[in-house]
């Protein structure tokens, strides 16, 4: 399973019809929202209030600017986008970075003097085949631009970073370790050689409360067994995990990292949720998290010697 980065998409009234194509872009390989969608803002609450609570949401932002007002600046009259669109860029690049954060404007619009002199997205004023053409442009500048910065501490320390960092030093690399020194392991009990192995790990692909309770559900239906690795000089290393071998002796050992729950829990007490059930807000930023999870992981797993090539991640639905 994947899941797919979200982007914010903000725009004037008049940009609409250009924000709606960028998502059509950005649908192919990301989950979009445009800030004017059914339940993107609530009523009975502030709009900056909400804007706000909006960058914790998502992982990158995109703002179309158009030429809907007549400004005079210096005895110089040109047409500049909407104060709220280039009020938001600043927001969106404060929080998320200047990386993850893009500015996409039409042709003779006004720029901010701080945005002057950078390489920008920009697309035609005239509507038509032209400016669709180079709107699919835009987007793919983009793309191309997450991809090449999509490193796993952009856009800051995240509450899954850590928690990852100490799955992988805790257990992975642990147990990684011991099995490839000793090639052997007590399986319930009875010494069994292990030649060769891999571990599979199962990112759940959602971080209710009742994870704990699933995977307790999977470990007495799968007959989970207890696994002890004794490696030279070192206390014995116990554990549960699925335990299959191949034809070839190969031993797979498949693990799901409970520590997650604990990630549930700081994702709730961030967004300050008290209502009963998962909300649309809660299930974005769990997406970003196990996404970040698991690349940080990959990440780890890739560095590391007794673990490259041997430790395989995946996301699932438990």
């Amino acid at each position: 399973m994947v899941i797919k980065p979200r982007i914010f998409i903000g725009s004037s009234s008049e940009g609409l019809a250009i924000a709606e194509k960028l998502k059509a872009e950005f649908s192919k390989w990301a989950e979009c929202d445009i800030w004017n969608e059914a339940g993107i803002f609530e009523i009975n609450k502030g709009y900056l209030e909400q804007l706000l609570e909006h960058l914790n949401l998502y992982e990158y932002g995109v703002m179309v600017a158009t030429s809907d007002d007549e400004v005079t600046a210096r005895r110089e009259t040109k047409m500049a986008p909407r104060d709220n669109v280039v009020f938001e860029l600043g927001l969106f690049m404060g929080r998320l970075g200047r990386h993850r954060a893009f500015y996409v404007f039409e042709k003779g619009t006004k720029l901010p003097s701080d945005l002057q002199g950078i390489t920008l997205p920009q697309f035609p004023k005239r509507k038509g085949k032209a400016q669709d053409e180079i709107i699919i442009e835009c987007a793919a500048k983009i793309k191309t631009q997450i991809d090449s910065r999509s490193g796993i501490f952009e856009g800051g320390i995240f509450p899954s970073v850590p928690i990852a960092f100490g799955y992988f030093n805790n257990f992975v690399s642990v147990v990684c370790e011991k099995l490839r020194l000793v090639k052997k392991a007590k399986i319930n009990g009875t010494e069994i050689d292990i030649p060769d192995f891999e571990l599979h790990i199962l990112i759940p692909d959602d971080l209710s409360t009742e994870m704990k309770k699933k995977v307790a559900v999977a470990k007495n239906i799968g007959n989970w067994e207890q696994v002890s690795v004794q490696a030279p000089e070192t206390r014995a290393y116990d554990f549960f995990a699925d335990v299959t071998f191949t034809s070839s002796g190969k031993a797979v050992l498949k693990d799901v990292p409970t520590t997650l729950l604990s990630l549930h829990q700081t994702i709730k007490e961030f967004l300050a949720l008290s209502q009963i059930g998962k909300n649309w807000k809660e299930q974005i930023v769990e997406q970003r998290e196990i996404r970040r999870f698991k690349a940080v992981l990959d990440y780890l797993i890739e560095k590391d010697g007794f673990t490259r090539g041997r430790v395989i991640t995946e996301i699932v639905d438990i």
